[in-house]
């Protein structure tokens, strides 16, 4: 966006208000904005620990062009934290999920795709992960016009896996003081 500005200034004896040569001067302010979309699990999303399912977060350009490796879906609430739904390999770091897919020009919509890997538990946990839009090394998107941190949200229920070892049945014809070992389930 251009902006136009005038200078003016006033002299030591508090004088004259006149304005500076050169004015008006026009300067191009960069602005990162978007419109948040859709995303898909659009619903709340259960899994079991380690397994994985892939997501997507699509915004609409609403400002300067998108680049891969440097237009990212960070995490927030708070900012730059270590998600636990990271996966390595595909993530960037625990703290972008995801470059936009693809360039992305002013009115079109971006999708930013990553996998989510449930953390290991115990017991079930839910847990709730926000995203937003960062220019790598220059702004977050919600500091110059938005969508806010805590636009987009994924909310997680997580379940201990469930891997138990297999039950191997005693042979048939087993007598008193033969040993046998028996795998299964402890309760």
């Amino acid at each position: 966006k251009t902006h136009k500005y005038y200078v003016y200034a006033i002299d030591t004896a508090g004088g004259a208000n006149p304005l500076l040569g050169g004015s008006p001067k026009s300067v191009t302010c960069t602005i990162y904005k978007a419109t948040f979309v859709g995303k898909s699990p659009a619903t709340a999303i259960t899994m079991k620990s380690g397994e994985t399912k892939v997501a997507y977060v699509e915004y609409k350009n609403e400002g300067m062009t998108w680049e891969k490796t440097k237009t990212y879906l960070g995490t927030t609430q708070p900012r730059d934290r270590a998600s636990k739904f990271y996966e390595a390999g595909n993530w960037k770091v625990p703290n972008r999920a995801s470059d936009v897919d693809g360039l992305t020009t002013r009115s079109y919509t971006g999708r930013f795709t990553f996998i989510l890997r449930a953390p290991a538990v115990t017991a079930q946990t839910t847990f709730t992960e926000y995203f937003g839009l960062v220019q790598e090394g220059v702004t977050w998107f919600a500091n110059q016009g938005g969508p806010a941190d805590n636009v987009v949200s994924f909310t997680i229920t997580v379940t201990p896996a469930d891997n138990p070892p297999p039950v191997t049945p005693p042979p048939p014809g087993g007598t008193a003081g033969s040993s046998t070992t028996v795998k299964g389930y402890i309760y």
